[in-house]
């Protein structure tokens, strides 16, 4: 029998009984009923079901870590985690949404990203069928940062956010791009200008990249950006470009060119064109996939920046922490994490994650607040995962 099952069994016991059965009776059926209201009779456990939207696949090469490390998490937690899959496609997003948001029994939360701009319809659906949302990967846009407000301001069931610096990961790269390629060549005065390939116009983390890498090259005045193009997020079409751009801009033959990718795959594209067109390149990414991590060991990316697909795992702490009574608002309802780089320099990071880690294998239960009164400030760096791992 279930609690609510004895809680109305004893009630209605409680209800029939007759005074000439004497107070001492209903006295002890109102305390049985109490005590199972108050939990302690039956220790009532429940598990707590989260909705994941991903933009694309389990087998993408970035949003398959963030389900793996998710699901850890999750699993460590004892947490229910159902992913759905946009499949590139952010009208199926938003159907994927609306229908979760009504679905019975209800989820506990969701967690979204800002897919295509369309964050802001999903939050608003959520808040109208009253279930939490948590927003992570990618913020609002510009246009739609004010009429939303801060989690919480506007829409009560708009949580919280976890979200990447982008900015800072855009200006890091090419800071790291620059000072590798002084190295290398500080004889030269004049340094070629800077080719740069963005991901998708409207994405947020393509824009808030980008606009780190100006920012960062407008803090210097030895390097200069020839031209900004975007490729999709495509490592075929990233390629094209790079060979329409080095004809474009031939830089200076002495010193190897600086190309500036807004993701790894991107960034292999750069060298494939590069390969084609007969140039050697310092170029760059984002996101620590596979097959940037493993161009960097053999030589061919000079670095690459992530650790952000952590970030859904990070998100499964904080909501455990919230369904717990314990809310990561006392720290912010924004919470912002920081990318690191990895280059030949990190063989041992690198192999771990080139060795299909066991994310089992890490105790979440270190990381949450509710678990660890003592703890004041979340630890959500991937430094924190490799010494478990060590």
């Amino acid at each position: 029998m279930s609690l609510i099952s004895f809680q109305e069994f004893f009630a209605g016991l409680l209800r029939r009984s007759k005074p000439a059965t004497g107070r001492r009776c209903q006295a002890v059926i109102l305390s049985l009923l109490l005590t199972l209201s108050s939990g302690q009779l039956f220790a009532h456990h429940q598990t707590y079901r989260i909705g994941v939207f991903t933009t694309r696949s389990a087998a993408d090469a970035f949003w398959g870590p963030v389900e793996q490390f998710m699901r850890a998490a999750s699993a460590d937690l004892d947490m229910e985690l159902q992913v759905f899959y946009a499949e590139d496609d952010h009208i199926s997003l938003i159907r994927q949404v609306e229908a979760t948001a009504r679905a019975r029994p209800r989820f506990d939360a969701l967690v979204l990203p800002n897919f295509k701009k369309t964050a802001h319809r999903n939050i608003k659906a959520a808040e109208a069928n009253q279930v939490p949302v948590l927003l992570f990967n990618s913020g609002l846009s510009a246009e739609r940062a004010p009429q939303m407000g801060k989690p919480r301001e506007k829409y009560p069931y708009w949580i919280g956010s976890i979200l990447p610096d982008e900015q800072r990961a855009g200006a890091d790269l090419l800071n790291w791009l620059l000072a590798k390629a002084q190295s290398k060549t500080p004889e030269v005065e004049t340094a070629a200008p800077v080719l740069a390939i963005g991901g998708n116009l409207g994405d947020f983390a393509s824009i808030e990249r980008t606009q780190g890498l100006k920012l960062a090259l407008a803090r210097q005045d030895k390097f200069q950006l020839a031209q900004l193009v975007h490729a999709g997020w495509q490592r075929q079409r990233a390629a094209e470009m790079f060979g329409h751009l080095i004809k474009r801009f031939p830089g200076n033959p002495v010193a190897p060119r600086v190309v500036w990718a807004a993701s790894d795959l991107m960034a292999l594209g750069t060298l494939d064109g590069a390969k084609e067109a007969g140039v050697t390149i310092i170029a760059g990414g984002v996101d620590w996939t596979r097959a940037g991590l493993s161009s960097v060991l053999d030589g061919g990316l000079s670095v690459s920046f992530g650790g952000h697909f952590m970030d859904g795992g990070w998100a499964a702490v904080m909501l455990y922490d919230y369904f717990h009574g314990v809310d990561f608002a006392s720290e912010s309802v924004s919470m912002v994490t920081q990318m690191a780089p990895l280059d030949v320099d990190n063989k041992d990071q690198i192999g771990m994650l080139l060795g299909s880690p066991t994310w089992e294998r890490v105790d979440f239960k270190v990381f949450s607040k509710f678990l660890n009164p003592s703890l004041k400030q979340y630890p959500f760096n991937p430094q924190s995962v490799f010494l478990q791992l060590q």
